[in-house]
């Protein structure tokens, strides 16, 4: 028994906790207990009335108390499925535009490649609809970038943090969303 006592939180720290935050080629694909393999609209269907005479009171959550992002803001990027070719246009255009905006840390320009394609993604799933709710969404923002890039443990990690690294990164957020500025 204490080996499958052992197993699970090795699995949360492993796959959950950093493997859906170095591999990304869509986010809203990175859940826990989510798949990769696409179902169609029939499938699904049948598969819901398979369950609903299984377990009439039973509920098809879409989202858990460990999911790393809501339903609509799953939503809002898988449409870049969709849409591949305007979706690597736009990923070409602001890199362009944001190189300007990075810092050179340790021989590496800060955000790496994996770090800006999560911001960018994430900018998509989490743009606030209306000027009123963009107050906090920049802290808010460089709050989830640090959380990612701690989860990644590629260039700084919980238990040791590359602080000139992480500086760079927020600073990056936070200079690419300013307002004021030439973006």
């Amino acid at each position: 028994m204490r080996w499958q006592q052992f197993t699970g939180p090795v699995m949360a720290k492993g796959m959950e906790d950093t493997a859906l935050y170095v591999h990304i080629p869509l986010a809203s694909l990175n859940e826990v207990g989510g798949s990769l393999q696409a179902v169609s609209p029939e499938q699904l269907h049948h598969y819901n009335q398979e369950r609903l005479l299984a377990w009439p009171y039973g509920l098809n959550a879409t989202s858990t108390h460990d999911t790393k992002r809501s339903e609509d803001v799953r939503a809002r990027i898988q449409v870049l499925s969709e849409i591949p070719d305007t979706w690597e246009a736009c990923l070409r255009r602001w890199s362009a535009l944001n190189e300007s905006k990075k810092r050179l840390v340790g021989g590496l320009m800060v955000p790496c490649r994996n770090q800006e394609y999560l911001l960018y993604q994430t900018l998509i799933g989490t743009w606030p609809l209306s000027a009123g709710e963009r107050a906090d969404f920049t802290e808010r923002l460089k709050a989830y970038v640090l959380k990612a890039a701690r989860e990644a443990k590629v260039h700084t990690r919980w238990i040791r943090p590359n602080l000139e690294h992480e500086a760079a990164l927020t600073a990056f957020v936070e200079t690419i969303l300013d307002e004021t500025g030439d973006n």
